[in-house]
């Protein structure tokens, strides 16, 4: 613990890497403050670099984050398989713990833990299936939004384990829901704003949109753009271009086929403006047929309330391993990223756990602590 806490010092002292400079107050492009970032190598994490969280029969998969201190402590709540008496797998979230953002209970080495399970399906909207965490501490009560084929639901706890439901869901697709909401609203990302209101950014046919609500409890649809008669999506994806027009050294967008997993990161910046940080995962086609997806993590923001995304042109983290699925942590200049990935560059992604990476990339962190022991 001393020696991140050291490692945070230094980090404050020598200025953060990011995509482009704040400069004075915040007068450049919104597509600054988070990133780049690097994965941790092997003498950073117990197990296999960069995992922190590893089962090929559990798949953990969509994190979410919750930094606890100022020295690096994380909860972890994931998505993961519960093996069933007939066989089957039933999807459920778990949760974890590390003191140093690596070493998790139930992590890759730790196997005498298992990370514990705190939410199942058991509403009939929920179809059998709960994922796709979002956890935010609001007060002293921890709210858990999440995916099922029913739509989004909430579930609050007071100590992070017990969790009680809302009968029904706070948002799902329905008589309102524009057009290009052609898919059950999914992957969620709630964050609580300055002035008091919850802001959820969701997936849906392959794009991003936004919701908001004052409560955390009955969200409504945002209009990122109230001049025009629709309700329109915050983003989508990037315009396909042919990679022989581009000149030489430039890559084509990484994330030309859909976008989705959002991780939205709101802060107030030094001149006082909102800024709206957005991590996602982008899709793009690849291979002489088309055939192979590959994925990235990438960054997009705005300034205010509500409105369009602006995304970064690269991406902010890409290991070419099926990396999906962006949770964040972050301390004063330092943050972690969380993406679920697998070992293989094919076709077929098949998420085996938690991998995580650093910001800012020019540091080495010191030995992992000892596991947590509890979760």
């Amino acid at each position: 613990m001393r020696a991140f806490v050291i490692v945070i010092m230094a980090v404050s002292i020598f200025a953060c890497a990011t995509l482009a400079s704040e400069g004075e107050g915040d007068r450049d492009l919104p597509t600054a403050g988070i990133g780049p970032f690097r994965k941790l190598v092997q003498s950073e994490v117990f197990g296999v670099a960069p995992f922190v969280l590893q089962d090929n029969q559990l798949a953990y998969r969509e994190p979410s984050a919750i930094a606890t201190d100022g020295n690096a402590g994380v909860i972890l709540f994931v998505g993961a398989d519960e093996a069933m008496k007939d066989g089957g797998k039933t999807p459920v979230i778990a949760r974890t713990r590390a003191n140093d953002g690596r070493s998790f209970y139930g992590g890759a080495g730790d196997f005498t833990h298992t990370p514990t399970i705190v939410l199942r399906p058991t509403e009939p909207w929920e179809k059998g299936s709960v994922g796709s965490p979002s956890a935010l501490a609001v007060g002293d009560t921890t709210y858990l939004y999440y995916a099922c084929e029913g739509g989004i639901g909430l579930a609050r706890s007071k100590d992070g384990f017990a969790f009680t439901k809302e009968p029904l869901p706070v948002f799902a697709r329905d008589a309102s829901a524009p057009p290009w909401e052609t898919t059950q609203p999914k992957a969620p990302s709630v964050a609580h704003f300055p002035d008091g209101t919850f802001h959820l950014i969701y997936e849906s046919g392959g794009v991003l949109g936004e919701a908001v609500s004052q409560d955390g409890l009955s969200f409504r649809r945002l209009d990122p753009d109230p001049s025009t008669p629709d309700v329109e999506p915050i983003m989508g994806p990037s315009l396909d271009v042919d990679p022989a027009s581009l000149p030489k050294g430039v890559l084509p967008p990484f994330d030309t086929l859909r976008v989705g997993h959002p991780c939205i990161v709101p802060r107030v910046t030094v001149a006082g403006r909102l800024h709206v940080r957005v991590l996602y995962s982008g899709y793009r086609r690849s291979g002489a047929d088309g055939s192979n997806v590959t994925s990235a993590v990438g960054f997009a923001a705005r300034y205010g309330e509500y409105g369009f995304l602006i995304r970064n042109s690269t991406p902010v983290f890409s290991a070419d391993r099926h990396e999906e699925a962006p949770a964040l942590a972050e301390w004063e200049r330092a943050s972690m990223l969380y993406v679920h990935e697998d070992y293989s560059t094919t076709t077929t992604p098949s998420p085996i756990g938690i991998a995580a990476a650093f910001s800012p990339p020019s540091l080495t962190l010191p030995d992992p602590v000892a596991f947590s022991d509890s979760p």
